[in-house]
C-alpha cells in the first residue's frame, strides 16, 4: 500500500515538473515579443499556472488510480502493463502539443 500510494505521489510531481518545465520553455522562446513584460510579472506567470497544472496532473493521474483499485482484487501485472502504456502515450502526447 505504501509504495502504491509512493508510485503516484512520483507520477503526480513528475507532472507537474514536466508542466513546469514546458512553461519556462514557451517563457525562453517568446522571450524576444516580451521586452517590455518585467521579468517579476514572467516569474509570476509560474505561480499563476500552477493550479492547472495541478489540475491537469490529477486528470491525468485519474485512469491510472481507478486501474490499480482494480488490481488490488485481480491480477495486477495486466493492469500495470497498462497503466506504463497509458503513460507513454500521455507523454508522448504532451510532449508532442508542448513542442507543437
Amino acid at each position: 500500500m505504501k509504495n502504491t500510494i509512493l508510485y503516484f505521489i512520483r507520477h503526480y510531481l513528475f507532472w507537474f515538473v514536466v508542466f513546469i518545465f514546458f512553461r519556462l520553455i514557451f517563457l525562453i522562446s517568446t522571450s524576444p515579443f516580451s521586452d517590455n513584460i518585467p521579468s517579476g510579472e514572467l516569474l509570476l506567470s509560474l505561480f499563476a499556472g500552477y493550479k492547472l497544472d495541478l489540475s491537469t496532473a490529477s486528470y491525468f493521474a485519474a485512469i491510472p488510480f481507478l486501474f490499480t483499485l482494480v488490481a488490488i482484487r485481480g491480477n495486477d501485472r495486466f493492469v500495470f502493463a497498462g497503466i506504463k502504456w497509458y503513460y507513454n502515450i500521455i507523454i508522448l502526447l504532451v510532449v508532442l502539443l508542448s513542442l507543437a
